[in-house]
C-alpha cells in the first residue's frame, strides 16, 4: 500500500469516510503543495444532515 492514496482510509461499510471540518484557528500561511500538472482538488457528493453525521459517528467509534 502507498502512503497518501485513498486505500489508506479504510473502509466502513463500503466507503471510505473523511470527516472534514472548519479549521479551529487561523492559519498565518497558506499552505498547500503544488504541482502544475496535478491540481489538488475535491468533490463533496453530499452534505449531511445532523442525523446523518452522528450516525457515522456512532458507527466510526
Amino acid at each position: 500500500m502507498e502512503r497518501g492514496s485513498p486505500a489508506d482510509v479504510e473502509l466502513l461499510e463500503g466507503h471510505r469516510v473523511i470527516l472534514l471540518k472548519q479549521s479551529s484557528y487561523q492559519r498565518g500561511l497558506y499552505v498547500q503543495r503544488s504541482f502544475s500538472t496535478l491540481p489538488a482538488s475535491i468533490n463533496i457528493e453530499k452534505w449531511l444532515t445532523d442525523d446523518e453525521l452522528n450516525q457515522w459517528l456512532e458507527k466510526m467509534q
